[in-house]
């Protein structure tokens, strides 16, 4: 048998690779014979940077092997320290570099995983990430691609702007010395002078799974801010403070030839870099999955006979919802008498909002687990 593993990582437990590596081995320990491959990916956020380098390198070496033996491609990685989320942090980031195009992943300078639980959205930065960027141009990049998942900002891209170059000032023409959520509210103007000639002959494309626009019931704050550690008052200041700046955005934007405003689906993300990176570097928005399952090759990859055994986790649902189907599901398995085994799971939310359950089932179809389960147990639970 032949099994194909690509997971994402664990949301603030374990990276893609150490999820393909615990998987490995638990399959090798029931079927040792099998034949088992890592790919593991990433959408953006947290652990793309590690998946990307695993998957380039591989197709580093079929570029190898259809060129020239002595041009090989490279993957290069660069290790630099950049300012964290919050004030007077430093952090240890890593990019990759393949030929003209670099590869950031954001979460490692001002992501979630990095505050260890010292959650403020009103004084974290995404300054971080604008050094990042920054580096990457100065060596020489040209096409930079950008994963913006699991941030722990809600600056609006503020302060990576201002990284590269963009000068924010306040009511009394002061530059503002440190964006932060806290101060959008006291953004007067923008000024792009010193912005401009660093980004100018560079393109760069944002991986991004999300459609929010910045402001309102469905945009950065009110959506993301609470997971980020925004209580009732600071959602309040944070969107405030949002709308603000979605004004001085229109104000300084108001000449693009481009049809792009905070109101655009993923403006949004990561606290509102998505709208920075998409209307101040015009870049292009992509999701996150497609373009590291893209480099990984995995469309390749899967045109070999694998069986398509899967695992997906987390789901998108609520933590309420996942604990009301945990229940209903396992009072229905003691109704019904099933025993312990591995089963084909289908739920929906309706229209009211209430999680259903629609199939509950060993059957040969979906993700194949009944084939796994004969493989590895040798019980058939499709003719028995």
């Amino acid at each position: 048998m032949k099994i194909l593993l690509a997971p994402d990582s664990f949301k603030n437990s374990m990276s893609a690779v150490r999820v393909c590596e615990i998987m490995r081995q638990a399959i090798l320990d029931v079927c040792p014979d099998a034949e088992v491959e890592m790919l593991p990916i990433a959408d953006g956020g947290e652990g793309t940077v590690e998946s990307m380098r695993l998957a380039l390198a591989g197709h580093a070496d079929a570029a190898t092997a259809s060129t020239t033996p002595a041009e090989p491609s490279q993957v290069k990685e660069y290790h630099i320290e950049v300012n964290g989320s919050l004030a007077n942090v430093k952090e240890k980031v890593s990019y990759l570099g393949y030929g003209d195009k670099a590869i950031i992943e954001m979460a490692q300078a001002n992501g979630l995983e990095r505050l260890n639980g010292r959650l403020d959205p009103l004084n974290a930065s995404t300054y971080g990430t604008g050094e990042m960027i920054k580096d990457a141009i100065h060596r020489g990049y040209r096409d930079i691609l950008i994963g913006i998942g699991g941030s722990a900002t809600n600056d609006g891209g503020t302060g990576a702007m201002q990284a590269l170059g963009a000068v924010f000032y306040d009511k009394d023409g002061n530059p503002i010395e440190r964006m932060c959520g806290k101060e959008l509210i006291n953004i007067e103007s923008i000024n792009l002078d010193e912005f401009l000639p660093i980004i100018i002959g560079s393109h760069f494309t944002v991986m991004c799974d999300v459609d929010n626009p910045l402001t309102g019931p469905n945009g950065a704050t009110y959506v993301y801010g609470p997971q980020k550690g925004a209580g009732e008052e600071e959602l309040k200041q944070l969107e405030t403070g949002m709308l603000h700046y979605r004004e001085k955005l229109l104000e300084t934007f108001s000449d693009t030839s481009r049809q792009i405003t905070p109101d655009m689906p993923g403006a949004g993300a990561a606290g509102g870099l998505g709208a920075a990176l998409m209307i101040f570097l015009k870049a292009k928005a992509v999701l996150g999955i497609e373009a590291v399952l893209d480099y990984g090759r995995f469309d390749e990859k899967a045109a070999n006979p694998y069986a398509p055994a899967a695992f997906s986790w987390p789901s998108s649902m609520g933590e309420q919802i996942e604990n009301d189907l945990s229940s209903e599901l396992q009072r229905l398995i003691t109704l019904l008498g099933m025993q312990t085994s591995i089963y084909n799971i289908e739920t929906r939310l309706g229209t009211d909002g209430k999680p259903y359950i629609m199939e509950v089932s060993p059957r040969g179809g979906g993700n194949r687990l009944a084939e796994v389960v004969r493989y590895a147990t040798g019980v058939d639970m499709i003719t028995n």
